[in-house]
């Protein structure tokens, strides 16, 4: 993940989710229970336009879209 200006909010929420998702496989693992986490890259919402130029970098070639 690369830091970029105006999207503090995005890296610490992914973030987040990763260091919740690792607390949950420590807390859990002796019951052998699992535990995974979906984190997903671009979307194309409203503000962007439809951001057809974030779709660059991304191994997919495309972004996951809203429903």
């Amino acid at each position: 993940m690369l830091a970029k200006w105006g999207v503090g909010n995005y890296s610490a929420t992914k973030h987040a989710t990763i260091g919740i998702t690792k607390t949950i496989v420590a807390e859990y693992v002796i019951e052998r229970i699992c535990e995974n986490a979906i984190a997903p890259g671009a979307t194309k919402t409203v503000r962007d336009g439809g951001g057809s130029r974030r779709t660059r970098g991304v191994p997919v070639g495309k972004q996951s879209e809203l429903y």
